[in-house]
């Protein structure tokens, strides 16, 4: 699971390949306390697929990958943005940090939400209080030295105890 969880956090922070390299930009601050609603318990499923596109097109369902439910706040918006130019949906492939490596940005804005395993392709979480969420996955190519792979989020609203379906991308 470490593994896994080194791998999501390589990727999710990598920038687009087809995009020059950005320049680290000031963030806002991650601040726990914008996100303490998210740990009471709420009423709220949702569950999906993850189908990741390698930039050779041959599609791959998750497997043993980690997908992540991260909780709104300032800090995730904006780092987001900074690294898809979105902060509703997006889809990066590629080598490399860019400005954006694990020195750059605070872990526990990814650590702030749940985490449930992709088997078969398929995810779920339980129990999700209401409240705008990220869904992130990553995937890298086994073997690969040079950190090329994908990663990919979608914002999720989620409210009234309704069991919803997202899939990535």
């Amino acid at each position: 699971m470490k593994i896994g969880f080194a791998l999501l956090t390589a990727l999710a922070v990598t920038a687009c390949a087809d995009r020059p390299p950005l320049k680290y930009l000031t963030r806002e601050p991650f601040s726990p306390q914008d996100v303490a609603w998210s740990t009471v318990p709420g009423a709220n499923s949702l569950s999906g697929s993850v189908l990741f596109e390698y930039w050779n097109n041959q599609p791959r369902p998750c497997a043993e990958v980690p997908v992540r439910l991260v909780p709104d706040s300032a800090y995730a918006r904006r780092r987001l943005q900074d690294l898809y130019g979105s902060d509703a949906a997006g889809v990066s492939s590629g080598p490399g940090y860019g400005g954006y490596g694990p020195e750059k940005f605070d872990f526990r804005w990814l650590e702030s939400g749940k985490t449930a395993d992709c088997n078969q392709g398929s995810y779920s979480f339980e129990g999700v209080a209401d409240g705008t969420w990220y869904v992130v996955s990553s995937w890298m190519m086994p073997g690969d030295k040079d950190g090329r792979g994908v990663s990919m989020f979608k914002r999720v609203e989620l409210r009234g105890g309704h069991a919803v379906q997202l899939n990535l991308p």
